[in-house]
């Protein structure tokens, strides 16, 4: 029995140990129970959850941030306003994670910015539909990042301008964030006016000479109905061992989590030795989702054509859940004008500060000239060439006074 009992205690501490990254009530996360505005709360900051309705019925929440002090809204909305959206199978918590030492929005929140965390459709926090169950509904997951570029990004801004009264925000974007930004104000060349500066937080738009592992295979194997349904999902994007395995356990043999490398957002965004593996944890635990394989099928189309236009489908109306409007970024997009032209760039006229991670294998450093060379309004380029991935920018161990001080200082100008 004394046996038992202790064979017990040991698989009971075993598993406790196995859930680190739930931080204490000094500095430590809670875990998944926890929604964003619970996480910062507890980091001693005021948070407010909004609603974002958009065109077509998706429920979006929108995060603002600020220091907990005793100053009344009318004082709140005084301050600067910045927007801050999250890349691919991310939301709103990759600005958190870390908590007060680390976030991003709350080093924003400590140098007098009111902070506002967008969430795209799809995302943790953006699960929710006028019309449409996630769970149940192929066709909530049938979007790609045109619909969230022309839909809900302009939702969200005009959202934060109602609220704050303002007539203009600052924006940051992280990776699938500015290609949304670009879709935005190329499709509706207004809200160029609505944003006084943005910063680029390593850009994708032109990535033909990407060397990402999946992004290879989806690439080769794009027009296959069949490989797409089986290996990245027929409507949100759910790999298969077949597809992330070789990256995976390159991923475990350099000594990350495993629970880390498996998960789908460092999958799509990469893990380095960079990254405090503590806080990459907090990300996983935040359950991160917010990606369909309609969203990788368009990067894949940017790949092999080397153009930043609509997403153009050849196989999407796979299933009898599909109806004449399931192709609703092409048909917005040809609303526009855009459906077989490139997304205009030249009108992109927002002042743009670009943090590039040259040694990210998302893009080149030939896209990335590409994309300047396109862009009217490039104030400055930041160099990060000591980091391996794009989102070491957020969640690297020196981020927080490398890459965010620099964010502070632009948006303070």
């Amino acid at each position: 029995m004394k046996i038992l009992i202790a064979s017990i205690i040991v698989v009971f501490a075993a598993f406790c140990v196995g859930i680190p990254h739930k931080r204490d009530a000094n500095n430590n996360y809670h875990g998944n129970d926890d929604n964003i505005t619970d996480v910062i709360k507890h980091e001693n900051y005021r948070a407010e959850n909004y609603t974002v309705l958009t065109f077509d019925g998706y429920l979006l929440d929108l995060i603002r941030v600020s220091k907990k002090t005793h100053e009344n809204h009318e004082e709140q909305d005084s301050k600067p306003a910045v927007l801050l959206m999250h890349g691919l199978s991310g939301s709103a918590h990759d600005f958190v994670a870390g908590g007060a030492t680390h976030g991003l929005a709350y080093k924003l929140a400590d140098n007098g910015l009111d902070v506002f965390l967008g969430n795209a459709r799809g995302s943790r926090y953006g699960l929710r539909h006028l019309h449409l169950n996630p769970k149940k509904d192929g066709h909530f997951w049938r979007y790609c990042w045109d619909d969230i570029g022309i839909r809900d990004l302009p939702a969200i801004i005009d959202k934060i301008l109602k609220i704050t009264g303002q007539n203009q925000i600052s924006y940051v974007g992280y990776n699938q964030g500015n290609t949304i930004f670009y879709v935005m104000a190329s499709v509706k060349p207004e809200y160029n006016a609505k944003v006084s500066k943005m910063v680029a937080l390593a850009p994708l738009a032109y990535i033909q000479h990407a060397q990402h592992p999946l992004m290879t295979q989806i690439l080769q194997n794009k027009d296959s109905k069949s490989w797409v349904i089986k290996n990245i999902g027929q409507h949100e994007f759910s790999p298969s061992n077949d597809v992330v395995a070789k990256q995976q356990n390159e991923c475990i043999q350099h000594g990350i989590e495993r629970r880390v490398c498996e998960d789908n957002y460092f999958i799509l965004n990469n893990i380095s030795d960079e990254i405090d593996q503590d806080v990459a944890l907090e990300i996983v635990d935040s359950e991160p989702r917010g990606c369909t394989s309609k969203q990788l099928l368009h990067y894949a189309q940017i790949m092999e054509t080397g153009r930043f236009a609509p997403y153009a489908s050849v196989t999407d109306d796979d299933d009898s859940s599909s109806s004449d409007d399931s192709d609703s970024s092409t048909s917005q997009s040809s609303e526009e004008g855009n459906s077989e032209d490139e997304y205009r760039l030249e009108r992109v006229t927002v002042p743009h500060y670009i943090f590039d991670v040259p040694r990210d294998n998302w893009y080149s450093p030939e896209d990335l000239n590409k994309l300047k060379n396109r862009l009217p309004s490039v104030e400055k380029v930041y160099e990060f060439p000591q980091y391996y991935s794009n989102v070491d920018l957020l969640l690297a161990k020196d981020a927080h006074h490398r890459v965010h001080e620099k964010i502070v200082d632009i948006l303070k100008k």
